[in-house]
């Protein structure tokens, strides 16, 4: 986990380096991800950058079973 201490000690951290920190399986979908973040970072200061990177990138791990959120503006699938 990358803290506000770090980034004061080493400056703002590259975008490819917040994703490669969480070990994304998918080549394509590390890829996706940084080029997401790329457009969004001028838009964000860099604390919400490594929030959303963190929230973006994290996998859960199957022992955690954490119910999906719903996309907000988004109408639940009829089952």
């Amino acid at each position: 986990m990358i803290h506000s201490k770090d980034a004061l000690r080493h400056g703002q951290r590259p975008t490819v380096e917040l994703v490669d920190f969480c070990n994304l399986q998918s080549t394509l979908l590390r890829n996706l991800l940084v080029r997401y973040m790329e457009e969004r970072r001028p838009g964000v200061d860099h604390g919400t950058f490594v929030g959303l990177a963190r929230e973006l990138a994290v996998v859960p791990s199957e022992s955690e079973s954490a119910p999906a959120r719903p996309i907000p503006g988004r109408v639940p699938a009829r089952r």
